[in-house]
């Protein structure tokens, strides 16, 4: 009997301790988390309050911006945020006419909207050496990237430039864009810059989240159901254990 509260106790011991080390974690995912969120926040120019205002009155506060749409293939990030530029920004709406009706509100504001069209089957994603291979979306992506080719550096993009069709171009892994007769090379600050892999990074730390909590969730409930058992045995042991000291019979 003893040897069983010895046990329960050291099994305790040992989860409070693993729970708090989760919780540590947790606590230190949260904090990350919160600091890419508010960065992502002003990135995607969600601190407009004209425009959130507008987002509210039309019911989109709720839509996603189109960064918040893409998932990039890790080392091109780069590149698509050059090629894509402010539509990064871009609401995500099921259809744009009716909302045009109400831009004149926005007088001092900027805004993008996109509609969530799916995207096509087949068409140039199976064109080999395209930036549109590195994408994968539901929305409709081949209208803002069409006939854009890639390059691992700028040497390779500048040989290949000879060979590109009318209303083509290359990109490069980390951005530079170049034409036949054209060159566009865009640095921006911080807090614009890196937003598809911000993106990755708080979507990431949120299944963290979400799983180191339910994992912590889980161990304690298993606990509370051992230490139910086992405080319910005991009982059951004293009773029999108090019967018998008194000379009476115990049925089991």
């Amino acid at each position: 009997m003893f040897s069983q509260i010895r046990e329960t106790r050291e099994q305790i011991v040992n989860t409070e301790q693993k729970s708090t080390q989760q919780r540590r974690k947790i606590h230190e995912y949260q904090g990350r988390l919160s600091s890419l969120e508010a960065l992502q926040q002003a990135a995607l120019g969600k601190e407009d309050r004209p425009v959130n205002q507008w987002l509210e009155r039309q019911g989109l506060s709720g839509k996603k911006r189109f960064a918040q749409q893409l998932e990039v293939e890790s080392g091109w990030e780069s590149a698509v945020e050059t090629v894509l530029g402010d539509t990064l920004e871009a609401v995500c709406v099921d259809e744009i006419d009716n909302l045009s009706r109400t831009l004149d509100e926005l007088d001092k504001s900027n805004l993008s909207l996109v509609e969530t069209r799916p995207a096509a089957t087949g068409g140039q994603a199976s064109t080999s050496g395209m930036l549109l291979e590195k994408i994968q979306s539901d929305l409709e992506l081949d209208q803002f990237m069409y006939g854009i080719r890639i390059a691992d550096d700028l040497d390779s993009a500048l040989s290949m430039r000879a060979s590109l069709a009318q209303g083509e171009s290359i990109i490069t892994r980390d951005g530079i864009w170049i034409g036949k007769n054209w060159l566009r090379l865009q640095r921006e600050s911080e807090e614009t810059t890196g937003v598809l892999k911000r993106e990755q990074e708080i979507r990431a730390l949120s299944e963290e989240i979400a799983t180191l909590e339910k994992d912590r969730d889980d161990e304690l409930n298993v606990v509370a159901e051992v230490v139910k058992s086992q405080l319910a045995d005991l009982l059951v042991g004293k009773k029999v254990y108090a019967s018998l000291k008194k000379g009476k019979k115990v049925l089991i």
